[in-house]
């Protein structure tokens, strides 16, 4: 009797987990889009961001096919700049997404716990940016604590605090993750110095020339928080946190 062999599939190597990576990260994608859509004001907005999930899918797509096309090819090289360029694409949309409204809800948060009857309401524009409006009514037990005088400089640094210690916990998720699940680790990490990178520029523009009440850098240098300092404190802590990671992981003695 002549055994029989089991007949194999064949293999696609390339495509197979393309479609699946990408699928899972396409979804995040609309997810974010689709969340930070229902702070905006026109349907064409609403169409903008979710045209923006669209096209960083798409791009995700080449740069997946970019890297098993390198890993086949043993071009390490190659592999390494398409991962690179997935986690920059993720920190990109991440950015105009996600940490914008983090932001934004930072200042929310603050002020609903400050003024008992401040009905916070969040607004974005796509790609420009986001504001936060809200009733100065009636102090509550924190804003009292806080004082008066000083309760609007704390919302106002309540935004980029909660995006900076976002991207300080990105860092941290993203050192641990780094053998397991490299490409995770890559796209949090990219995404935390796209942040940090952001505010840093957000801070020095306070610099240049007169700007709207609702600059919040503006608005602390008024409060006699200088910008330089602050970014300064961004480039520092980040950097340290890291230092310290690796320090740790290489001394764990320690």
């Amino acid at each position: 009797m002549i055994p029989l062999r089991p007949v194999q599939q064949p293999e696609n190597p390339i495509w197979d987990p393309v479609f699946s990576d990408t699928l899972k990260i396409g979804s995040l994608y609309l997810l974010y889009a689709t969340v930070t859509a229902c702070f905006v004001e026109t349907l064409s907005d609403c169409i903008k961001l979710e045209a923006a999930a669209v096209g960083a899918t798409a791009l995700t797509v080449l740069g997946k096919v970019g890297e098993r096309f390198g890993e086949k090819n043993r071009d390490k090289t190659f592999k390494k700049l398409c991962t690179l360029e997935i986690a920059l694409i993720y920190g990109l949309m991440d950015l105009v997404t996600r940490d914008l409204l983090t932001h934004e809800l930072g200042h929310a948060l603050m002020a609903k716990g400050c003024y008992a009857f401040a009905h916070p309401t969040i607004s974005v524009t796509p790609f420009i940016g986001g504001e936060t409006t809200y009733f100065k009514t009636g102090l509550t037990s924190l804003g009292k604590f806080l004082g008066k005088e000083n309760v609007s400089l704390w919302i106002t640094a309540a935004g980029p605090l909660a995006s900076f210690a976002t991207s300080l916990s990105f860092i941290a998720v993203a050192h641990f993750n780094e053998k397991k699940h490299p490409q995770i680790s890559k796209s949090l990490e990219v995404a935390a110095i796209v942040s940090i990178g952001s505010h840093i520029e957000y801070a020095l523009s306070a610099l240049r020339g007169k700007h709207s009440n609702g600059h919040d850098f503006a608005r602390l240098a008024r409060g006699g928080y200088h910008p330089i300092p602050l970014a300064m404190g961004m480039v520092m802590i980040p950097t340290a946190l890291k230092l310290s990671l690796i320090y740790l992981e290489e001394n764990p003695e320690n």
